[in-house]
């Protein structure tokens, strides 16, 4: 019963849906709001970066990740935050991109 249950639970699961466009500016928004906190700025930069469709949670998430993680000061938002203008998922980063390095640290200004 418990391996129905844990398969079930797995399919329904990889059917990922879109992240509305209002929750996903929201949680751009609260990641923009944390890492200027965490850098000690008035704000996050400008202009902001908005959100007009539905999003794909990968594209999604790994622009909110790479926001936390970018370095101070934070005067713009990293390179990875372009898949959110991007119609479709961002695959498997290559080995010999470093996302810390290369897709979180630099930022579009």
């Amino acid at each position: 019963m418990k391996r129905i249950l844990f398969i079930l639970v797995f399919l329904i699961s990889c059917n990922e849906k879109p992240v509305p466009a209002w929750d996903a500016q929201s949680q751009i928004n609260a990641a923009a709001d944390f890492k200027a906190r965490e850098c000690k700025q008035a704000g996050p930069p400008q202009p902001p970066l908005l959100v007009f469709t539905d999003q794909d949670s990968r594209n999604l998430n790994l622009c909110s990740v790479a926001i936390t993680r970018t370095s101070c000061p934070f005067a713009g938002y990293p390179v990875i935050c372009l898949g959110i203008y991007y119609p479709k998922k961002i695959n498997d980063i290559p080995w010999y991109l470093n996302f810390n390095n290369d897709l979180a640290k630099r930022q579009l200004k």
